[in-house]
């Protein structure tokens, strides 16, 4: 059968299938101001877990979004998790994530 295939933009998460057929697209973050906007690096390099869980570095955070019914393709994006990196362990107020490895 198809899977997913995840993309992000400078503000939206999108879904489709192999085939390239559009599933969900939905705003990565509403609280996300217009001068933030500005840095769309963050969120340039993502991921996806053997459990079709796209994780997407997020200003100074990570989240992660997954299918809203597990395992059923063509269901909406849901956010599963979010993580925000303590301020304290940021060299600057200006740092942002850019990407993740594995």
């Amino acid at each position: 059968g198809e899977t997913a295939v995840w993309a992000s933009t400078g503000s939206y998460i999108i879904k489709a299938t192999t085939s390239l057929n559009y599933i969900d697209k939905r705003p990565k973050n509403d609280t996300i101001s217009e001068s933030e906007k500005e840095n769309l690096l963050s969120g340039a390099y993502t991921l996806v877990d053997n459990e079709n869980i796209f994780y997407v570095p997020e200003l100074t955070g990570i989240r992660a979004y997954g299918d809203q019914e597990e395992n059923v393709i063509n269901s909406p994006i849901d956010l599963k998790r979010t993580y925000d990196i303590p301020a304290v362990h940021l060299s600057d107020a200006g740092e942002v994530l850019v990407g993740m490895t594995i």
